[in-house]
Order: C-alpha cells, then structure tokens, then sequence
C-alpha cells in the first residue's frame, strides 16, 4: 500500500521520483496518487534529509526530468516552499517561471555532465541552490540588470538573507555560510549579463 509506505518515511517520494527521472520510466499510477495526496508530509521529515535528498538530485544529471515530476506531485513546493507565491497551478503568470527553472535545471545537467566527463569537482552546493533560487530572487526582490550600489545593495542583500533565513534555511537545514554564498551570488547577478 503506497500511502502505508510514505507513511513510514515520506522521503519515499522524492526516491521514487528520482529513479523514474534517471531511468525513464513512469511511476505506478497508484503511487503517483498516494505522492500527490501525502506531498505535505515532507516538511515532517529531519530539514538535513530533505536537504541531502535535494543535492542527490540536483548533482544527479537528471534534474530537468525530476522537477518536471516534483513540480506536477508538489514535491517542489513543499521542498522549496518560496516558491509557493510564484508558482500556482492555476494562474498562467507563473509560466515564465516555471520554464525559466525547466531551463535553469537543463543547465544544471549539462554542467554536472561536463564536469564529470572532464574529471573535473562538480559546483558546490550553493552555486546550484542560487541558480534554482534565481526566478524567486529576481521576482521578490526586483533584480535586474542593474547592479545596486552602496546601501541600497546593502538592504537588499539583507531582504535576501532574512529571506534565505526564514523561508529556506529551516526547511533544508542550510549552513549560514552557504545562505551567505548564496546571497553574495544573487546580489551579484546584474554583474554576470
């Protein structure tokens, strides 16, 4: 019995999600259902586990294919719940973003791709969270191509790190140095077009 099943150990649906993106195959339609009745009950799992079991799949070189899945179950939102005011199933506003990640996630594959075939360390953890945190920031927080100067920088950089703080941080149990870093890339990004 599925439900039973996640039940015991919720991160059971990321799992399942995981090996139908890597090997190409659909999960069974009744496990789907029990993933997209009990995706509310990730957030009871230990933040390092959800935290971990995210990093498997953004270094696993089939990302794009897992957020497909984890977007349709909600296994995206409840993992990374800032994204929840953006993306609505219902509102046709949210479709720059969700293609815009669906392009973030094919860059993170091909990165991971090239790094591994080159020999190559793959990206640290906090490069990949900013770029999959990218659409979010660049909507709340109006980054642009602008790059802020003195204290306006200065603020928003603070709205970005209390933002990390409290919406993130908790939920996967993130280092305050690795928030830091991914402020730093995020404040940065008008620098890098």
């Amino acid at each position: 019995d599925p439900i039973k099943r996640i039940n015991r150990d919720p991160v059971r649906m990321i799992r399942a999600i995981r090996h139908a993106s890597r090997n190409n195959f659909t999960v069974e339609p009744k496990s789907w259902k029990a993933i997209c009745q009990a995706h509310e009950k990730l957030p009871l799992c230990p933040p390092s586990r959800l935290r971990d079991e995210l990093y498997k799949d953004l270094y696993g070189g089939w990302s794009q294919k897992w957020y497909k899945l984890a977007l349709d179950s909600h296994i995206f939102l409840e993992l990374l719940p800032l994204y929840k005011k953006i993306l609505h199933k219902e509102d046709s506003q949210n479709i720059p973003y969700i293609s815009r990640l669906t392009d973030i996630f094919a860059v993170i594959d091909r990165t991971n791709t090239t790094l591994v075939e080159n020999g190559l360390s793959r990206p640290r953890d906090y490069f990949l969270l900013a770029l999959v945190l990218l659409p979010w920031a660049e909507h709340r927080f109006q980054l642009g191509y602008q790059q802020p100067k003195g204290s306006e920088r200065f603020h928003i950089s603070r709205k970005i790190r209390e933002a990390l703080d409290t919406e993130i941080g908790p939920q996967l149990n993130l280092r305050k140095s690795v928030r830091q870093e991914i402020v730093t890339l995020l404040i940065n990004l008008p620098s890098f077009r």
